[in-house]
């Protein structure tokens, strides 16, 4: 008897609900107001899309979409986000979605307090817990995202990627931001109790936050003078459930941990299997690797990593683009566990442009 497709496989899921055309077109017939910016299905095949102004919903046989605002529960605009406010979303369990925003990231060259509780923009951005109920309004659970060791710290505004585990470690939620990878256990999560210490609750579902670092033009060491690190647009799962990362300076592979808080607080050199121009020492095959992900003209120089994928074979993808019109696009890089392997879009693939 078949067993039916393997859910691990890639498109082992097979067709859901919707139509298997060739090109679907979603537009203003079925709903939608504004031009969307990303979109994501949950494990009940609802089909979430986001605009800079709205959440909308595609529900298996529906023919339109419906839109949510602030006036649902979603928190953004003015005192939640700045513009483009709303970022990205992703599908969770049924019936569930999280919507990413976006907020200045500020820095101590700005004013002595930034990163921290006094910060104007400690809580601003961020994202929430979108939760279908019966009736089609919305449960949204905000998700104030800070600094899980010390309530001093608020290092977190906009959302920049995010990835759900379906099938690996199931419903555990990474997300990338301006300043961290962080790691979330939906499920579970809570708001404290009258009278309870917030981190209490946070520390039940949150770990907040982990990144590969370099520093500027020269070799980082206990002082962390210069470092850059953030702007974590790519994540990917490997085989083995490890994350790999790619920000806007640097890239590396974090081991997973049955707990949160054991991910987060443990030593350098078992958090990441991989440091691409980790400040600690060491060849490639104790962990660390020195060289970073593409070669810059010095060490600190951006990357900007945009995206990361990890293919069939086991190789793992980091893609550059431009964030800004200073970024210069580098490409395609393959790593193979040993060396990368460069490769120029353009020349390589006959593409238009190489960012």
């Amino acid at each position: 008897m078949d067993a039916g497709p393997d859910p691990h496989q890639r498109g082992g899921l097979g067709f859901g609900p919707f139509p298997p055309d060739p090109v679907i077109v979603y537009g203003s017939s079925q709903g939608l107001l504004e031009a969307p910016i990303s979109a994501s299905v949950d494990e009940g095949e609802n089909l979430w899309v986001v605009t800079q102004a709205a959440l909308y919903l595609l529900q298996p046989g529906a023919k339109v979409f419906r839109r949510y605002t602030e006036h649902d529960g979603l928190h953004y605009g003015p005192g939640f986000t700045e513009p483009p406010d709303i970022t990205l979303v992703e599908g969770g369990t049924k019936g569930e979605c999280f919507v990413g925003y976006a907020a200045r990231d500020t820095n101590e060259a700005m004013f002595k307090d930034a990163h921290r509780s006094t910060d104007p923009w400690a809580h601003m951005g961020k994202m929430d817990q979108v939760l279908l109920q019966a009736d089609g309004s919305l449960k949204v659970n905000r998700y104030d995202l800070r600094n899980t060791n010390d309530g001093t710290y608020y290092e977190t505004r906009t959302i920049m990627s995010m990835l759900y585990d379906h099938f690996q470690h199931k419903h555990e939620l990474y997300v990338g931001t301006n300043h961290g990878v962080d790691r979330i256990w939906p499920d579970r999560y809570r708001a404290p109790q009258k009278g309870e210490w917030f981190l209490v609750a946070a520390n039940e579902w949150l770990a907040d936050h982990l990144h590969p670092q370099v520093c500027y033009h020269r070799a980082c060491d206990a002082s962390e003078r210069d470092l850059r690190l953030g702007d974590w647009k790519g994540l990917a799962l490997s085989p083995d459930g490890n994350l790999w990362v790619g920000g806007r300076w640097t890239g590396g592979q974090i081991r997973w941990t049955p707990d949160l808080r054991g991910w987060l607080e443990r030593p350098g050199n078992q958090i990441y299997a991989v440091a691409f121009g980790d400040p600690y020492p060491g060849p490639c095959g104790s962990g660390y690797c020195n060289q970073p992900v593409f070669m810059v003209p010095a060490e600190g120089d951006v990357i900007s990593v945009q995206a990361v994928a990890v293919a069939a074979d086991g190789r793992v993808w980091f893609a550059s683009g431009r964030t800004t019109t200073f970024d210069s696009p580098r490409g395609l890089a393959a790593w193979d566990g040993k060396s990368f392997k460069y490769f120029d879009p353009q020349r390589d693939a006959g593409m238009g442009e190489n960012d």
